[in-house]
C-alpha cells in the first residue's frame, strides 16, 4: 500500500523550507559584502605598496606630493556599463601634473592608472568620467564596479578621513594615509585617527574597513567592534 504525505506533513515541510530560506539568504548577501570588503581592503594595501615602491618625493618639484598614489571612490558613468550613474566603484591612480588637465584630483588618462597586477592588460578602474580615452571596457577591471559586482549601494568615509563629500585616500612615500583631494602640501590631511570606510549592501547591511594612522594598516571590522 502506497503512503502519501498528510496535509500536516506537507505544511511542516513548507515551514521548514521557509525557515531555511530566511536563515540562509541573508548569509548569501553577507558573503557578497564580505567579498567586496576583502577586495577593497586588498586594493587599499596595494595602493600603499605602490606609494612605498615609487617614492614620489622630488626635491626639484614643489608639487611632487600631488602625485601620491591614491584610491578614489566615485560614481561610474552610465555609458560604460549601461547602468545607473549611481553605480559606485573606485580607481587607483597617481595624478601626474603633466598629463591631461594636470594634477586636479581626477584620473585624466589611462597612463595615470595602476595596472591590474593579476591581469596586466587591465587597469585598476571600472571607468571614470575624467578618463575620456578609457571607454573601451576591455581595458577596465569590472570587479571594481562595486554596485554591479557585489550589490554595494554606498561607500562612506568617517569624519576622521573625509573632506567635504570626497572619498579617497592618498599614501605618501612613507606609507602614511592622507585624505581629501587637491593636497596643498606634503603633510596636508594626514590621517591622525582611525579612518572608517563603510560599505553598505543593497539590503542595508554594513561592514567597516579600518585604516589606521601613521602605519596605514588595513583590516576588516567583522565584529563591528571599532577595532580589529
Amino acid at each position: 500500500m502506497k503512503k502519501a504525505f498528510t496535509l500536516i506533513e506537507l505544511i511542516m515541510v513548507i515551514v521548514i523550507v521557509g525557515i531555511l530560506a530566511f536563515v540562509l539568504l541573508p548569509r548569501q548577501t553577507d558573503n557578497r559584502l564580505i567579498t567586496a570588503a576583502n577586495q577593497v581592503a586588498k586594493h587599499i594595501r596595494y595602493t600603499q605598496h605602490l606609494a612605498l615602491m615609487s617614492d614620489k618625493f622630488d626635491a626639484n618639484d614643489t608639487s611632487w606630493f600631488k602625485n601620491y598614489w591614491q584610491i578614489y571612490f566615485h560614481q561610474i558613468p552610465n555609458n560604460i556599463w549601461s547602468g545607473s550613474n549611481d553605480d559606485i566603484g573606485y580607481t587607483i591612480f597617481s595624478d601626474i601634473a603633466s598629463v591631461g588637465a594636470g594634477a586636479r584630483g581626477n584620473p585624466n588618462s589611462e597612463i595615470e592608472i595602476a595596472r591590474n597586477p593579476q591581469q596586466s592588460n587591465l587597469i585598476l578602474s571600472p571607468g571614470h568620467s575624467g578618463t575620456g580615452v578609457v571607454i573601451d571596457k576591455s581595458k577596465l577591471t569590472p570587479e571594481l564596479n562595486l554596485t554591479k559586482t557585489y550589490g554595494i549601494s554606498d561607500v562612506s568615509f568617517s569624519n576622521t578621513c573625509r573632506k567635504t563629500t570626497d572619498r579617497r585616500l592618498h599614501f605618501d612615500q612613507r606609507g602614511r594615509p592622507h585624505f581629501g583631494a587637491n593636497l596643498n602640501d606634503a603633510n596636508e590631511n594626514l590621517v591622525t585617527n582611525t579612518c572608517v570606510i563603510t560599505l553598505t549592501g543593497n539590503a542595508g547591511n554594513m561592514l567597516n574597513i579600518l585604516v589606521y594612522p601613521e602605519t596605514g594598516r588595513v583590516c576588516i571590522d567583522h565584529e563591528n567592534a571599532g577595532n580589529c
